[in-house]
Order: C-alpha cells, then structure tokens, then sequence
C-alpha cells in the first residue's frame, strides 16, 4: 500500500487542494517528508487563494511575499476566523489595545484637539491620525512612535492615500480661509519616505475651481473629480463661467508641471441623474485598472465606468505645462453598467426609505460594495435593518484608445445580504458632526459600527462586527443561513443571504462621555481603530 510520504511531492501538493487549510497545516506536521511542503511557495499561495474567500488575507498579491510573512499571514487570518466566528465560547474582545497621544506633537502647542481622521495603511505597521482636520500624523504601530507630521493649510476634505516600501503619498483637497475670510480650494500632494528621517515633502499645490468630490492616487500620478455647476458653484475670477462638466483632473508625479484636464458633460449621464451630479448626490470608488461612478436608486443601480488605462496613455501625451487656458479633453465613460436586483428579493425588501450609510468602497477586490439602512415595521415593533449590495466590476472591459469616445452598456444582476438587525433598545451611535459612526467593508469582509443607548446616540458603548457571506459575483443568491429561532420570523424566511454579527463591550476602553469622531478597520490585521475627542486615537488589536 502507498503512503502519503511515498508519493511525489507535485502530487501531495495537488492533494492538499482539496483540504481545508487547518487540515493542511495539520498535514504537514506529520511527519518531517510532509512537512517539506511548507518549504513550497506554491503551498502557502494555495491555502492563501483558499482563504481569501472567506475573509482577506494580505492587501499585497501573494506571489510577491516571502514564504514566512505568506505564512504570519496565514496564520492571523485563521485566528481572525475563530475570533469573529460568533461561535459559543468564542471570545471576540481584543487582546490587547493602546492610545496613540497625538497632543505631544509640536505643531499643536501642547493642546488637545479632537482625532477626526483615523487611517489604517495597507503595509499593516502605519497608521495616519489627522488632528482637527489640517495636522497629519503618521504613526509607527510597532514601536507607538510619530514618525511624521505636517499641517495641512487648511481644512482637509476629501483625501486619498498610497503606500509601498519606500514611500508614503497623501493627496487631497484642502479648503483655505485667509484672514478676510475669502477661501479658496487647493489640491495638494504631500510624499514621506520611509528611510528617510526629513520632513514631509509638498510635491504639489494647485489651486482647484471648487472643493474636490472625489481624490485617487497611484505611485505615478494623482487626480481628483468635481462638478461645474451653476446652482451652487461661486466661481473664482479665472474662471467666471461654468460648462456644467464632470471634471477629472490628472498631475504626473514625475513632471508635476504636467496636468491632464479632462471633462463629461453631465448631458451625457441619464438624464434623472444630472440634477444629482451637479448636486454631488454621487459616489465614486477606484479599483486598481478603473473609477467608478454610481447612483443607488431604491432597488437598482447605475455605474459608470472610466478607464484608468486610458487616462494614463492621455496623460502620458501631454507636454504642456498646466495652464487654465488650455483645451480640455472630452473623456465620457467607458462603459454604463445597470444593476438589477433579483425578483425574489425585490419582492421581500421592506417598504421604507432606503438610505446609503458612509461612502462605497472597493468590496475585496472585485466588487463596489456599500451599506444601506432602512426602518421597517414588523408587528408593532419598527426596526432598523441593514443589508449590504455588491455590484460586479469584474467584466468591465477598457477599449482601445481610438475607440475612447463609445461607451458599452450592459445589465447585470446584484444581490443584497442582510446585515443586521439592530435592537430596539439602541441606536447607530454618531459621530458629533452627525455621521453616521462606521467603517465601510474596504478590502474587507467585515465591516463594523457602534451602538449608542436609545436617546443618547453620541455615548458609543457597543462594537458591532458584521462578516458578510460570500456573495456571488452572478448574483445569484446563495442558501440562506439558519438563525437562531428566537429571531425574526421574516428574516428567517427572506432570500436574502446573512452575515454573521458579534456585538463587542467597548466601554472599558471608552470613559463615559467621551466621543468618538472617527472609525477604522484593518480587516486583515484585525485592528480597529477610533479617533477620540480627547485628543487620543484608540488602537484595538484582536490577534
């Protein structure tokens, strides 16, 4: 009879396919000629693949880590899996925490001022606090030091972020006021090396017609979107008039001088929508090769697409420096893609108003993915019930150059997932400024909210974390996963797939009255992090 240890090492690897990742780490602990399959890239890779579907693994593609972080990460992902399993016995609280003093930094003078913005970096050892909306600080979670600061000039409103080894780039759109109170809108981008112990350097300063809607970056060039319009829009005197556009606006970190202007008439865009982009009641995302842009109705969706690979070629082509007096190039989507939800699940959703809660977000890779709320009555009980969409950009194709005037059309189907459902006795907690206090499921697939006692919805006692199931990309719906009896009849009965829920005590870490301004999750390091008003960014681990 042949063994396990007989067999050729490609066949055993081949065979590890069809085994859960526990069983494979199991397996190569039996005996020394089985273990040598850990010393197999190829190995890791493959249990990897596997448990990406159920929750992220490493914000890098595998191939490109080495077989001990592959491995440590690996390994922080099956944790994570029992962790927020909501399994009896299973405890969810994290294992350890700390509080990042953002005061201490020179550019505050000693004074305490509210975190606004908390931001995980995808590198997993940084994290950005932004101080009152203009300081910018970045953190080394390893050793709880600033490595880095710089003030803004003004209020930061929409702001992106990329991150490799060498360096750190953050851009945005920064809103001014001078001493006469007259204001002005400024895209900036600032760079950080990571060797490199000087300053934060300001690689570009452009002043920007109207605040940015929308920011993106990549390590070669940045951009940002805004709408021309004449019912809100005052324009600065060098640019009197409006051309009622979608603007996209493209620098060339290399030759920052360099700009590449582009525009879409909002005529181009359904008409139903037009009042909507000029009102910004839109919302944008980038995946690595596309922006998209979406509309939610009730039920449907509409995204518009434009190529990244197309802008990039554009910009490529230009040589004149960036001057308001140059032509504008005419860039309509390249493909307007209409999501329909299925008819078994249209037919269950509750009637009510359905409201987006926080911005989309780039939903594990493949999909634009958002939370959406909405009240509805069952018995004499109203409840407040949250489901997640995600929408498909997996066949969103980029046309060649020549042919970058058409735009495809398509229709595809989409599913929701319910949620949760929130208890009476609470509400969502907020943020002061009257946000929603949330972190959307960004490379993810948890995203998290708090809870706040009824009537009180600042005082956030209660983390929820919300693991989606796997939603097809063809949308249909999978089997509905059983719940526990005492709960809603009607969910129970409904199409809709569920995500599983725990419900995390945050009290011991946050003193009563104290609020909270800002909510992050780094869903592959298991972090969560919360900006306070007390000047202090609250950094919980679970693993």
């Amino acid at each position: 009879m042949v063994s396990l240890v007989d067999l050729p090492v490609d066949i055993l690897l081949s065979f590890t396919r069809f085994l859960e990742a526990d069983d494979c780490l199991r397996l190569i602990q039996a005996s020394k000629l089985l273990y040598d399959l850990s010393t197999m890239k190829s190995f890791w890779v493959q249990i990897a693949n596997q448990l990406h579907r159920q929750r992220p693994v490493h914000h890098r593609p595998f191939d490109e880590l080495a077989i001990l972080e592959l491995r440590g990460a690996i390994l922080r992902c099956l944790k994570m899996l029992s962790k927020w399993s909501g399994k009896p016995g299973t405890d969810p609280q994290p294992v350890k925490w700390m509080e990042l003093d953002t005061s201490s930094d020179a550019l505050l003078d000693g004074e305490t001022r509210v975190v606004s913005w908390v931001w995980f970096l995808e590198d997993g050892m940084h994290v950005i606090c932004v101080v009152e909306d203009t300081i910018v600080q970045v953190w080394n979670l390893v050793s709880q030091q600033r490595v880095a600061s710089f003030y803004a000039g003004g209020t930061l409103q929409r702001a992106c972020k990329y991150v490799d080894s060498k360096k750190l780039l953050v851009a945005g759109s920064v809103s001014i006021v001078d001493a006469d109170f007259n204001s002005k809108d400024v895209f900036k981008v600032w760079e950080y090396q990571w060797d490199n112990s000087s300053d934060v350097r300001a690689m570009v300063e452009m002043t920007i017609p109207v605040e940015a809607t929308f920011t993106f970056i990549t390590g070669e060039f940045a951009g940002l979107v805004y709408t021309d319009s004449p019912e809100f829009v005052d324009r600065p005197s060098w640019q009197p008039g409006y051309s009622d556009d979608l603007n996209i606006l493209v620098l060339d970190l290399q030759r920052p001088s360099i700009v590449l202007n582009c525009f879409t008439p909002l005529s181009i865009f359904d008409q139903s929508h037009t009042q909507n982009l000029r009102k910004n009641l839109f919302r944008m995302v980038r995946s690595p090769d596309h922006i998209h842009l979406h509309f939610g109705e009730t039920l449907d969706f509409l995204l518009y697409t434009y190529s990244l690979e197309t802008i990039t070629t554009l910009l490529t082509q230009q040589t004149r420096p960036h001057n308001h007096d140059n032509p504008r190039i005419l860039l309509p989507p390249t493909c307007k893609t209409s999501f329909q939800l299925s008819d078994d699940q249209s037919q269950e959703l509750p009637n009510g108003l359905w409201t987006s809660l926080g911005d989309s977000c780039l939903w594990d890779g493949r999909r634009v993915g958002f939370l959406s709320g909405i009240y509805r009555t069952v018995g004499e009980e109203r409840q407040h019930v949250l489901t997640l969409s995600a929408l498909s950009i997996e066949k969103v194709g980029t046309p060649p150059l020549q042919d970058k005037l058409s735009m495809t059309e398509r229709t595809v189907p989409y599913s929701r997932s319910l949620v949760y459902v929130r208890p009476q006795e609470y509400d969502a907690g907020h943020t002061p400024d009257g946000y929603w206090l949330m972190s959307q499921p960004n490379w993810a697939k948890s995203a998290i909210w708090t809870l706040a006692p009824s009537g009180n919805r600042l005082q956030v006692e209660y983390l929820v974390v919300g693991r989606f199931p796997d939603v097809p990309l063809d949308g249909a719906m999978e089997k509905a996963a059983s719940v526990d009896e005492s709960e809603d009849k009607e969910v129970s009965a409904s199409p809709f797939s569920r995500g599983d829920s725990v419900v995390i005590n945050i009290t011991k870490w946050i003193e009563a009255g104290q609020r909270v301004y800002d909510l992050d999750l780094d869903d592959c390091q298991g972090r969560v992090g919360l900006g306070l008003a007390n000047g202090r960014a609250l950094i919980l681990e679970f693993v």
